[in-house]
């Protein structure tokens, strides 16, 4: 952490928030698991962002793409059911499977996975993507979750950035809850929420529920808060570096 290199401009609530970060990350035990949070003061708070402006721009590029994105999830997706796993991870849900195909991971590219999609990628950097800034806090996947699993409720690490879901396929029904408020897993659907707010997500079980039921499919990106300005996100790009 570098917060007293004067080559880095900071305004006074991204020094704040960063000094209460480095404060508490001393008196956090990590041997019990718990992280310290990046909380930025004065950045507006919605649990969805959906009947905001603030992303139109965001949706109308993904929306535009959705036939581009769709076949390349297709096709990685594809792989992955014939048993090529080795570029998924598998994420740690409260119940049931779950797992991804990171493009962006804590701010650091996955080149081989871009390779295999060139079109989302360049969708990517389209949009205000915080991993593509070498941020520490952002990432970017295909994620699927399976039927009759559950994701949270957990809260993310920081404020500075909102969280995009892209339905690319649902079959089973299911629900994203944010601080209580709920959306219905639709495809073709985009969420735009905050993260930092306690969140889960679930799918109901389905009649198949063998290896070959058919998951829900996001893609799943960071994108930056829309009131911080460029200053500030350069700021904690370089503070935060992956």
């Amino acid at each position: 952490m570098r917060l007293n290199n004067k080559a880095i401009k900071c305004s006074d609530r991204v020094k704040f928030a960063v000094q209460d970060f480095i404060d508490n990350s001393k008196e956090i035990d990590k041997s019990i698991n718990k992280n310290a949070c990046l909380r930025i003061d004065n950045l507006a708070s919605h649990a969805f962002w959906n009947e905001f402006n603030a992303f139109d721009c965001e949706k109308k590029i993904l929306l535009k793409n959705l036939p581009k994105i769709k076949e390349e999830f297709r096709k990685v997706f594809k792989d992955f059911q014939q048993g090529i796993y080795k570029h998924w991870l598998k994420v740690e849900v409260l119940n049931g499977h779950s797992c991804c195909f990171p493009l962006i991971k804590e701010g650091i590219i996955n080149t081989t996975n871009c390779q295999a999609c060139p079109a989302t990628f360049q969708v990517l950097s389209e949009c205000r993507v915080m991993g593509l800034s070498s941020c520490m806090f952002g990432s970017v996947s295909f994620t699927l979750l399976y039927p009759d699993s559950k994701v949270g409720p957990r809260s993310g690490l920081t404020n500075a950035l909102i969280k995009c879901d892209v339905v690319l396929q649902s079959t089973t029904s299911g629900v994203l809850e944010v601080s209580g408020k709920k959306r219905e897993w639709k495809e073709g659907e985009v969420f735009f929420y905050d993260s930092s707010q306690p969140h889960s997500a679930s799918l109901a079980s389905s009649k198949d529920m063998t290896v070959l039921a058919t998951p829900l499919a996001l893609l799943s990106l960071d994108l930056w808060h829309p009131e911080l300005d460029t200053s500030e996100r350069k700021a904690l790009s370089l503070l935060f570096a992956s």
